[in-house]
């Protein structure tokens, strides 16, 4: 088996996955979405949801289903995802793809929200960490990401409209 025989295999296999699991998966900060932890009081403590979170970070065993987080679309999964498909355009696998990334493209879009006033993407998750960036920047780390996925693929796909969308993305207005 060639190398690009395994990168075919590989691709498949991560396409049939994404498509089964209709794009939704965890994400490794997600562990606050547990409706037990919500309950609680000891959701307002920023030590508590740290504390809260390393053992979905860390442990061999998926926790999640048992603190009831179910698998959920994340637009920077999404875009990332998205991302390598889109590659897949420039070879043999177009014809295979091309439905697939327009798929995607329509789910970001859908994903695409003004939660944070930004008018572009964010987590669908609560979000914390030692170091407390500005969540401004956690904003546009993901509309970077979508916006760059979204230019990438209109170019590659010839639609335009994908490229319009990326160009409005806040981000993008604001490096521009």
């Amino acid at each position: 088996m060639t190398v690009l025989d395994r990168t075919d295999a590989a691709v498949d296999f991560l396409l049939t996955w994404g498509l089964e699991h209709e794009w939704r998966g965890y994400d490794p900060f997600d562990g606050l979405r547990s409706p037990l932890f919500r309950r609680s009081p000891l959701s307002a403590s920023r030590w508590s949801r740290l504390a809260w979170l390393q053992p979905f970070k860390r442990s061999p065993i998926n926790l999640r289903p048992v603190a009831g987080i179910t698998k959920s679309l994340n637009p920077k999964g999404v875009a990332l995802y998205a991302s390598g498909v889109t590659e897949c355009l420039r070879g043999p696998m177009h014809d295979r793809v091309a439905p697939i990334v327009d798929e995607l493209l329509r789910t970001l879009c859908r994903l695409r929200s003004d939660t944070h006033g930004s008018g572009g993407w964010g987590y669908n998750f609560d979000w914390q960490s030692r170091c407390v960036p500005d969540e401004d920047a956690l904003v546009h780390n993901v509309n970077l990401l979508a916006a760059s996925f979204l230019l990438r693929a209109g170019r590659l796909t010839g639609k335009p409209r994908w490229v319009e969308v990326g160009l409005e993305t806040p981000t993008m207005t604001t490096l521009s």
